[in-house]
């Protein structure tokens, strides 16, 4: 009786175990999140900003919003000053309003280059627009598998190397 006890107590663990790890087709936290995201990526505006499109809207908005002064001191910069120097104001503001955390449509096409992580985004769309001001081809492709090369060296750097004595 004890036994058949113990085995069906087991049985009811583990089986609750299996099924505490879920499917992520119903989670419904993940299911509010792909809802949320999917109306994102089909506004034009987002808490009152507007989201381009593509990157050749995004850089004729920018044009838009930036000063000539401030244009002028993004052209003398290079790739890698502009990136370390603006990253934290104008790289803030582009993720912040162009939403590349939760989602937007601007965020979705920039997904579709590669470019999926939103510090990545920012990079990418604050070289565009030095790109774009200073006339050069904006080599969309090129970047964006920068980029992506970039953001998974980071990744296997933080693994864990595998101890190969401690496999024996």
């Amino acid at each position: 009786m004890i036994r058949t006890l113990f085995i069906l107590i087991a049985w009811l663990v583990a089986n609750s175990l299996i099924h505490a790890q879920g499917d992520p087709l119903q989670d419904t936290a993940y299911q509010n999140y792909l809802h949320r995201y999917e109306e994102l990526i089909a506004k034009s505006h987002i808490d009152g900003h507007y989201i381009p499109t593509d990157v050749a809207d995004a850089v004729l908005t920018l044009d838009k919003l930036i000063e000539e002064k401030s244009q002028a001191k993004i052209k003398g910069l290079s790739e890698k000053d502009l990136v370390q120097k603006l990253f934290f104001g104008f790289g803030r503001w582009l993720r912040v309003n162009w939403s590349f955390d939760d989602g937007s449509r601007l965020a979705h096409h920039l997904k579709g280059l590669g470019i999926t992580h939103p510090e990545d985004m920012v990079e990418a769309m604050m070289i565009f627009y030095q790109r774009h001001l200073m006339g050069k081809d904006l080599n969309q492709q090129e970047l964006a598998g920068r980029l992506a090369k970039k953001r998974e060296e980071l990744r296997l750097s933080r693994l864990v190397p595998i101890d190969t004595a401690q496999q024996e």
